[in-house]
């Protein structure tokens, strides 16, 4: 009971998150996301993770830009082994800071530096 009632709850948050987002034109998420990669941030994250599909999900179109690296595929597996993630979504800022879960668009523009 308890597990589902979590589950719930973090469901819940992710869909205010989501209309919070509502704010950012698709362009502006687009701008965002090839800064992120231009920054060399890096999105890590599993095709089987709800989390990851929800935080592409907020990026709508501009999702093919974001820096995303697919932990179970084959050939970038390795880099996740290397970078040492241990849950999914991680993100990672180079000479800052680490951070997991699902983040909103607003705090990867403060995490990042990016302006849009």
């Amino acid at each position: 009971m308890e597990a589902g009632r979590i589950q719930r709850e973090n469901e819940e948050a992710l869909r205010r998150k989501a209309a919070e987002e509502e704010e950012f034109s698709s362009g502006q998420l687009e701008t965002l996301a090839k800064c992120l990669t231009g920054k060399r941030v890096k999105f890590y994250g599993s095709e089987n993770c709800s989390y990851c599909k929800k935080q592409k999900e907020m990026f709508g179109d501009a999702v093919t830009f974001l820096p995303y690296i697919e932990c179970t595929a084959e050939e970038t597996k390795p880099l996740c082994d290397e970078a040492e993630i241990r849950g999914f979504p991680t993100w990672d800022f180079p000479g800052k800071e680490r951070v997991m879960g699902v983040q909103l668009p607003r705090g990867l523009v403060e995490l990042s530096g990016c302006s849009i």
